[in-house]
């Protein structure tokens, strides 16, 4: 298999949401086995972007004002899964992407279940209708992010505190964005 570059960053996977919508992961280098989130959408650029959390909460936010209940069993979930997972799993799961002994539709196919499960207690046909990514992209890219935090930090939060604002309403725009733009300090 060839390897991608770009601007000097291997491309470890690659998946395909639809005709247009790619999310990628790149080696990075703030650990051993950091990760880069990317995605490409055709329909807009060739290029690779690089959501940051503010981007996954803004969608989020417009997804719950109209779906209120679906985003809120949603945040739930994936809240409890954020609490499931320490930095020694996100580490190993990380060093298994970066060593090919797991591909990227592997690591969705798990939580793919789990969304699938969640569908069927509540209504999210519609949810895809609302705003820019698909339920499924929020939920993998959601997963990779929290692999890079909790590997690269231990005491991370920020997806935490951002789920909590949204399970108990805070819904001060500042306040959300805020705790998605914080920057850590070593």
């Amino acid at each position: 298999m060839r390897i991608k570059k770009f601007k000097d960053e291997e491309l470890l996977w690659e998946i395909k949401f639809s005709k247009t919508l790619f999310l990628c992961i790149t080696k990075w280098k703030l650990s051993e086995f950091d990760i880069k989130v990317n995605y490409k959408d055709l329909s807009d650029s060739k290029y690779r972007k690089t959501p940051k959390h503010i981007h996954w909460i803004f969608d989020i936010m417009i997804k719950k004002e109209h779906k209120p209940g679906c985003i809120k069993l949603f945040a739930k979930f994936l809240l409890e899964k954020w609490e499931e997972l320490d930095s020694e799993f996100c580490s190993n799961e990380l060093k298994k992407l970066h060593n090919k002994e797991k591909s990227l539709e592997d690591l969705f196919k798990k939580i793919k279940e789990d969304i699938e499960n969640l569908k069927k207690l509540e209504d999210f046909e519609e949810i895809n209708n609302f705003w820019y990514f698909p339920f499924e992209f929020l939920a993998l890219f959601w997963y990779l992010m929290i692999l890079q935090e909790k590997n690269n930090r231990s005491d991370a939060y920020m997806f935490k505190r951002m789920l909590e604002g949204v399970i108990n309403d805070e819904y001060n725009p500042y306040k959300i964005i805020s705790i998605a733009t914080w920057k850590y300090r070593k």
